[in-house]
């Protein structure tokens, strides 16, 4: 598999589904974490839904896009899907049949297992944004206090850490998963473009529309999910300028602060903290090793 594309394509397959296992195997965890969510109602902006909005209908523009482009591709080349397809025992070779089945594999690989991928990162992303909002709301209650109890802050700030790492530990193997698909995504449309890629124009177009909306799908829950460890570390800062409680011993106000000033972020995997840098990282890694890769088939 010297083609770019057509290694891509198969690792693509392969974690693409390999996701798709995770949102069915994890899929009550989704629902335990909504509906904890849910229960609190937490109300958003009119910003955010219109971005959510926007979110939603980039995916469906996404998923429509795709079938398209598979479509014509499959329609305008004739040597697009070599299978031998047997009925009863006799051996179909009509071409029309063949398009018709490749038409509909590509479609249903597109709507059950390209699309979920990003679907759940939408369902992510309203999730940090929720979390962000929780952490707005302690950080009002906290602020607003004239004398802090800070025995009554260390609780409620130790239970709302301890939900957003139970919230993190039911979607950070999925979120792993997600993102690790959209990162090779990046690497081999990278690829695709630098080297020797595709020669048909739907999916020279395929090529670069995936590559931009995986970028986006790839940063913008990046950023999300960096604004739950930026609120964390705001709480942190106003905390250290709340004046001292004469009521409260001067051990639990120092053990509030220990605590308010430790991390808190989600996760990859429950072992890589998902903040900004993060982005810069892997779009970085991702543009080298396709550079060099494709330096090193070039020597060979």
């Amino acid at each position: 598999m010297k083609n770019p594309l057509v290694r891509g394509c198969v690792i693509m397959s392969i974690l693409s589904i390999t996701c798709r296992f995770f949102l069915c195997h994890h899929s009550s965890r989704l629902g335990w974490v909504a509906q904890r969510l849910s229960s609190l109602q937490i109300k958003s902006g009119s910003i955010f839904n219109r971005q959510n909005y926007l979110l939603i209908e980039s995916c469906i523009a996404y998923i429509t896009a795709n079938i398209a482009l598979s479509i014509w591709y499959v329609v305008d080349k004739d040597e697009t899907l070599q299978i031998q397809m047997y009925t009863f025992g006799n051996r179909i070779d009509h071409p029309t049949l063949h398009k018709a089945f490749s038409i509909t594999l590509q479609i249903f690989y597109v709507i059950f297992f390209a699309s979920p991928v990003n679907a759940f990162l939408t369902f992510f992303i309203l999730v940090c944004h929720d979390i962000e909002e929780l952490l707005h709301s302690y950080k009002e209650t906290m602020i607003i206090q004239r004398v802090p109890d800070y025995e009554r802050l260390m609780k409620t700030y130790l239970s709302l850490r301890k939900y957003v790492f139970e919230i993190d530990k039911q979607l950070n193997c999925t979120v792993f998963w997600a993102i690790l698909t959209n990162i090779f995504v990046l690497y081999f449309g990278i690829t695709a473009i630098i080297g020797e890629g595709a020669t048909h124009i739907a999916l020279r177009i395929s090529t670069f529309f995936s590559l931009g909306y995986s970028t986006f799908m790839f940063i913008i829950p990046c950023l999300y999910a960096n604004r739950v460890s930026s609120s964390a570390a705001a709480i942190a800062e106003e905390a250290n300028t709340l004046e001292e409680n004469p009521m409260n011993y001067y051990v639990i106000h120092n053990r509030y602060l220990h605590i308010v000033n430790q991390d808190m972020y989600m996760t990859i995997g429950g072992f890589l903290p998902l903040k900004k840098n993060f982005i810069l990282v892997s779009i970085g890694t991702m543009v080298t090793y396709s550079v060099l890769i494709k330096d090193i088939m070039r020597g060979d």
